[in-house]
């Protein structure tokens, strides 16, 4: 009976509510529960067969006090079934507590199904139905063609990890409930992780309707969701190990994966400033607990934004804690991801290719122990690919895109983003190895496609049209290389968070051909610019600034101010020299040419331009025109010298 009613007070439904928990309560513990006093709330005792969202729902329905009660029995039932977890739970219960629940309208039609693992689908409820999907929708201003197109691609790629989510939960609940294959214990994990995954869709999708974006940069946040491999069997127990099943440890857990959830939705739209301040927060919260596999989940994600912030030492030293991390809780897919991550922090933003193939090596053999997980795999051969052409080793980079490509053909669906940034990676392996009407037919291919799904303000449409360029500038294509750099300086301009690298390489871009054009003063214009995105990017890739200096120093020196050309040359000199042999010997012979030009120090001249020429003779990817000059140049200065 209800406090009210045993008080003669005013009594309504909720004193019905009361008496429900009270039989549900003593069909689960197999005794009364507690009494409290008004003002005070229930000590229901734990217990770790009934799961936590029941307890919950019973401690509110137990209140003293009718007004802390739900509003309705309809609102208990529906929060004694909120969580997806509860439909593969019921098997827990007791037979009187089952019996109880089916009296009481909670199961419902559930269940009077045939298999206790159906319950996957109402997870989505509010989370991607009718009105979140209209809600989306105006937020992202929908409209035209290429807007209706967008949407129906973000559609598509919710629509299928969902269908995909439901699919692992019913395998998962399946595997245990129907075929008795798989312990409760691993069972709770892989719908742990699964409830994790479907917390990344729900922030994602809650972030779009709120904030809104471009229709395209929408569908490429929707393909960079976790991956649900990571809801394997293994994979899923890992994140757990070590971790109670209740309590403040528990608690203080999932509050910092909600808080990861939405640091990824961040990262995958773009808003990696945000992003940073999140997970700093997660950072914060790792503080008291002792739970190795969350806090290698922290670090994995601050040391990825520090890569797309363009901060190298940040990342390594992140990535470094977390691989660490969790080769201590035997978390191995999370040992592969950072690994595959610091191979690219090493062989790419530190040029430091020794350690980077120190790191491939542990990130094979970390890949190689998961076995069969395919997005890493075709991850690692991408990476491992583009280190191999950063390096100039375009014959062996060549058979590891390729991999990739195969690899990613098996888990994403034609037109998706990671196929078509596997034709860009492929494109940029043939224009490595110098077969350049291959590359730009791939670039061109891509970006048509690209362009027909996404609009062209798509990022990668305007990483395509760079690559295009590049190519067509080496073809001498002088006035296609324009145009494709024009458009797309003009693209990343209209961004609301620039990249501020990449708007670098576009000015850049466009610089090298104003002065391949004598249009010298351009060229300086547009060499400046690059210089200044680079300064206020920050941590950026160190030849950036190298190939910039280098165009300066020639098109002031070309403008007759030839003093202040040789300074920038010089700079130029010293920042390439570490880090790309190819780049050094350009700026040597820049050097050495205009030191011949001036008439300054011919002997060094000269050494400048022999040391140019034996990189030229040594170097794969050197051009051919390259080398004839350095040869003529040698011709003249021995000729000058002869004379002297």
């Amino acid at each position: 009976m209800a406090p009210e009613q045993r008080e003669a007070g005013p009594v309504d439904a909720r004193a019905d509510q009361y008496s429900f928990c009270v039989a549900l309560y003593e069909a689960l513990h197999g005794q009364r529960p507690p009494e409290a006093k008004r003002g005070e709330r229930p000590l229901l005792p734990r217990n770790r067969r009934v799961p936590g969202h029941l307890r919950r729902a019973l401690l509110r329905g137990l209140s003293p006090a009718a007004d802390q009660r739900f509003a309705s029995m309809r609102e208990l039932l529906t929060a004694l079934t909120r969580e997806p977890l509860a439909a593969w739970r019921v098997p827990l219960l007791s037979t009187a507590a089952l019996g109880l629940l089916v009296v009481g309208g909670l199961l419902g039609g559930a269940w009077e199904e045939p298999s206790p693992c159906r319950g996957g689908a109402r997870r989505w409820e509010g989370v991607w139905d009718v009105e979140r999907q209209r809600a989306m929708r105006e937020a992202l201003g929908v409209g035209g063609s290429s807007g209706s197109i967008a949407w129906e691609a973000l559609q598509g790629a919710l629509d299928g990890y969902a269908r995909a989510w439901e699919a692992q939960y019913t395998e998962a609940c399946e595997a245990t409930r129907v075929h008795g294959e798989q312990s409760e214990a691993l069972l709770d994990a892989r719908m742990r992780c699964l409830e994790r995954r479907a917390r990344d869709f729900q922030s994602l999708a809650e972030l779009i309707a709120r904030k809104g974006t471009r229709p395209d940069a929408a569908v490429e946040a929707a393909w960079r969701l976790p991956t649900l491999e990571s809801c394997a069997a293994p994979h899923a127990q890992a994140a757990l190990q070590g971790l109670p099943a209740e309590g403040p440890a528990r608690e203080r857990a999932e509050s910092i994966s909600r808080r990861l959830s939405e640091v990824r939705a961040l990262k995958a739209m773009g808003q990696h400033v945000l992003a940073m301040e999140q997970a700093k927060r997660a950072l914060e919260e790792l503080e008291g607990l002792d739970h190795a596999p969350t806090r290698a989940e922290v670090f994995l994600e601050m040391g990825q934004l520090h890569m797309r912030l363009g901060q190298a030492g940040q990342a390594e030293q992140t990535l470094l804690e977390a691989a660490w991390t969790a080769e201590a809780a035997r978390y191995d897919r999370l040992v592969a991801e950072a690994r595959i991550d610091l191979m690219f922090v090493y062989g790419d933003m530190l040029l430091r290719p020794a350690l980077g193939a120190a790191f491939a090596r542990e990130a094979q053999a970390a890949v190689a122990r998961l076995g069969g997980d395919t997005e890493l795999e075709a991850a690692f051969e991408r990476r491992l690919g583009g280190i191999l052409m950063e390096q100039d080793q375009c014959a062996e980079a060549l058979p590891h895109i390729e991999r990739a490509r195969v690899l990613t053909e098996k888990v994403s669906p034609p037109g998706s983003p990671p196929r078509l940034g596997m034709v860009l990676a492929l494109g940029r392996g043939y224009q490595c190895r110098g077969e350049l009407d291959a590359a730009r037919t791939l670039f061109q291919q891509a970006t048509q496609l690209r362009e027909r799904l996404l609009g062209p303000a798509n990022p990668l449409v305007v990483q395509l049209m760079l690559f295009e360029g590049r190519v067509a500038l080496v073809e001498r294509d002088l006035s296609g290389a324009l145009l494709l750099f024009q458009r797309a300086t003009n693209l990343l301009g209209q961004e609301s968070e620039p990249n501020l690298e990449m708007r670098g390489v576009a000015h850049g871009m466009q610089a090298s051909v104003l002065r391949e054009l004598g249009r010298l003063e351009e060229a300086r214009d547009h060499a400046q610019k690059a210089l200044t995105f680079y300064e206020r990017q920050g941590n950026t890739h160190p030849t950036r600034a190298a190939v910039s200096w280098l165009l300066l120093g020639e098109v002031e020196a070309k403008l007759g101010r030839v003093p202040l050309g040789l300074t920038l040359l010089e700079r130029a000199l010293r920042a390439a020299e570490p880090h790309d042999a190819l780049l050094a010997a350009n700026t040597r012979l820049a050097l050495a040419r205009w030191l011949f030009r001036s008439g300054q120090d011919l002997p060094r001249a000269r050494r400048l331009a022999l040391e140019a020429h034996r990189v030229y003779g040594s170097h794969p990817s050197t051009p051919p025109a390259d080398l004839q000059e350095a040869a003529q140049l040698l011709g003249e200065l021995g000729l000058a010298q002869a004379k002297l």
